[in-house]
């Protein structure tokens, strides 16, 4: 009976990771060949463990840890869920490499209503924004033609944080997503610009 319920185990953690694994390339907007490269992972392990029934392994720890490091994404057992809808995540120093925290301190030094939040989709990759990137944003600073934004959706008693390029009256993204190229109208009221990208941090990849 024990081999039976290890093998039960196993298949549960498969099922898991495929999980994880299928939100994270939604999120980002890649395929696997596109996100292995880009975690230095293996391309004919991944495309296997997602595409091929019979393949009785698993995500090792170390394919994982590449994963999450390279997209700034909780792993397979650390959220209920991965939503795919999640594209930034507020960023409280602490929770920031020294170097990067180093860099948050100097550029916001005697400035305030600045936010960190570091970026989760692909929906600025046209313009050189990647997952893992951190967006410092003024709440103060008004909004002008061509500035990247942060603003708030709220629909069906939701609220969504996104990041778009703003074309007065529009947020218009510009991934390589067609999902995401939908111009967004910015009403005041259900989408509302909440402030301005003054500087970015690139997230070290590779």
């Amino acid at each position: 009976m024990e081999p039976v319920n290890r093998s039960k185990a196993k298949r549960e953690v498969q099922t898991r990771q495929r999980v994880w694994l299928q939100g994270v390339l939604e999120a980002q907007g890649l395929k696997p060949a596109q996100l292995a490269k880009g975690a230095g992972a293996s391309t004919s392990t991944l495309t296997r463990f997602l595409n091929d029934e019979d393949y009785t392994g698993t995500l090792t720890a170390e394919t994982i840890e590449r994963i999450k490091r390279t997209y700034d994404v909780p792993g397979p057992d650390e959220a209920e869920r991965f939503d795919p809808l999640l594209e930034a995540r507020r960023l409280a120093p602490e929770d920031m490499p020294a170097a990067q925290r180093a860099a948050l301190a100097a550029l916001t030094a005697g400035r305030k209503g600045v936010e960190a939040w570091t970026i989760h989709g692909a929906a600025l990759q046209g313009v050189g924004v990647s997952p893992g990137d951190v967006m410092l944003v003024d709440l103060v600073e008004v909004p002008r033609a061509g500035d990247i934004v942060c603003a708030e959706i709220h629909e069906q008693g939701t609220r969504r944080v996104v990041f778009r390029i703003y074309e007065k009256p529009y947020l218009v993204a510009v991934g390589f997503d067609p999902r995401s190229r939908v111009p967004i109208v910015v009403d005041d009221r259900n989408v509302i610009v909440r402030g301005v990208v003054t500087d970015r941090l690139a997230s070290r990849r590779g």
